[in-house]
């Protein structure tokens, strides 16, 4: 029977700015991409052969291939739930290879590690655990044709939504927006083979809002970005369902407000890091703005769900670690769950609430003191002087005040009251004049306030403490 092919311009694939037609053709039975295959070699080669054909045993005119190591800890839930092993890629690791095999150098591998290998017009393929340890081999890749997945995005009305913009997101080949906009799209591609891996693939939606996604076999995440709407899913869930329903733009509102002053003219940051794809930040949002004199700010194309909204301290340079440009720091941000289509009103600080609790274990209270404070910054890892410092600067900063309390005092039958305590995480220590150190520690959480509501008093409980100091009696 004569094969009939039509022609139809279904999507401009786009690697932001470079457009390629893609036509799409009659369905046809494509072949199975095949395992890859590994065979040991003789100890003296001193490297993985890497070859890549078609499926009828052709050698490929070019590929290139990258390494990565398992995920480890960071994707153990995702793991977990999905039965999907996570490889981090590491696209410094990209080699290309044209008309001919690839030998990576024994001496430049993993412990452990996987290989991904892609070609143009084929679907990519995964080859591993390859283990240093087993020395020299052959890894055969045969990659079938990709007939890529077919889908359509439709606004929240439900209408085609032309122009749409797609990106496929993988590990470390992040989708994220930046005020609102996909990051880099008005960006020239970068030159170093490296670089340009880390740029998610994007795919401009038709008229009728159809595109296609290549086919892809790691765990991977699609951002769809529209003027009416937006919409963030597993690309496991686009591939059983390719038909996207846009959500409309989230909205914030918000103030901050330091008990009774607003805190005028600070920068206000709004940052998004999934990690719910495989791999924390594959899909990811960031933006800045600044309160007016009443403390007020906005962020507009806001993406749905879960988002933290700071207040950030800015390092000295010379006290700021290597890439380090911002703190923050507890009592200085807040997570909202961002609703679409709707105003998400919020308050960064707040008017302070009522804290009381009730310390247990002694039977005299004299002398008896606390102090609270945010929780402090760790200490040994890269940063902590600079977050140090700024923790210092927010104690003697004018809100400083409502953040640090020492010396207060305990009611005669342990009681006790802080008043206008703003939300966050504090350290609270108990200190007695018979007890080294501290009597007591307790991490302590003050709950977010409700714009245009007086926040309800926050009862701790009970706090037991030391009673006595402990004596060291030789045996």
């Amino acid at each position: 029977m004569r094969t009939i092919l039509w022609i139809m311009l279904a999507a401009s694939i786009v690697c932001f700015g470079q457009p390629q037609i893609i036509f799409a053709r009659k369905p046809e039975t494509l072949p199975a991409p095949r395992a890859p295959r590994m065979t040991k070699l003789a100890a003296d080669a001193g490297s993985l052969q890497i070859t890549a054909t078609g499926p009828a045993g052709e050698k490929l005119q070019s590929f290139q291939v990258l390494a990565g190591v398992e995920a480890g800890s960071v994707s153990a839930d995702f793991q977990k739930r999905t039965g999907e092993t996570v490889v981090n890629w590491q696209p410094h690791t990209v080699r290309i290879s044209k008309g001919r095999d690839y030998a990576w150098s024994l001496n430049r591998t993993y412990e452990v590690m996987h290989l991904r290998l892609e070609a143009d017009g084929y679907q990519p393929q995964i080859a591993g655990p390859i283990k240093k340890a087993d020395g020299p081999q052959r890894i055969e890749f045969q990659l079938a044709p990709d007939r890529q997945v077919a889908g359509r995005i439709l606004t929240p009305d439900r209408k085609p939504a032309a122009g749409a913009t797609v990106a496929l997101a993988l590990v470390q080949k992040d989708a994220a927006l930046q005020d609102g906009r996909l990051r880099g799209a008005d960006q020239p591609l970068p030159e170093k083979p490296s670089d340009r891996w880390r740029r998610p693939l994007v795919v401009k939606a038709d008229d009728e809002g159809r595109f296609k996604l290549p086919t892809e076999p790691g765990p991977a995440a699609v951002l769809v970005l529209h003027d009416s709407g937006v919409k963030e899913l597993s690309y496991d869930s686009f591939r059983k369902s390719p038909e996207v329903v846009l959500d409309r733009w989230g909205r914030i509102e918000g103030r901050m407000l330091w008990k009774d002053t607003p805190g005028a003219g600070e920068e206000v940051t709004l940052s998004v890091h999934r990690d719910e794809y495989g791999y924390p930040g594959m899909i990811g949002s960031s933006a800045s703005t600044r309160t007016d004199k009443e403390g007020r700010f906005t962020f507009e194309r806001a993406l749905p769900g879960q988002t933290q909204i700071s207040r950030p301290l800015r390092p000295a340079p010379k006290r700021a670690a290597k890439g380090l440009t911002a703190i923050i720091l507890p009592t200085q941000f807040l997570h909202v769950d961002v609703k679409p289509g709707e105003p998400t009103r919020i308050l960064l600080g707040g008017q302070g609430r009522l804290v009381r609790g009730k310390l247990t274990g002694r039977d005299s209270w004299k002398g008896v003191t606390f102090h609270i404070h945010p929780t402090a910054p760790h200490i040994g890892f890269p940063g902590d002087d600079a977050a140090w410092q700024a923790f210092s600067e927010l104690q003697k900063s004018p809100i400083g005040p409502l953040l640090f309390r020492d010396k207060q005092p305990v009611n005669a039958d342990g009681t006790f009251e802080i008043a206008d305590m703003l939300p966050g995480a504090y350290q609270l220590f108990v200190s007695a004049p018979d007890v080294q150190n501290y009597a007591a520690y307790l991490s302590v959480s003050i709950d977010p306030e409700v714009p245009g509501e007086k926040p309800v008093i926050q009862d701790l409980g009970e706090i037991k403490v030391k009673s006595l100091l402990p004596t060291n009696k030789n045996p």
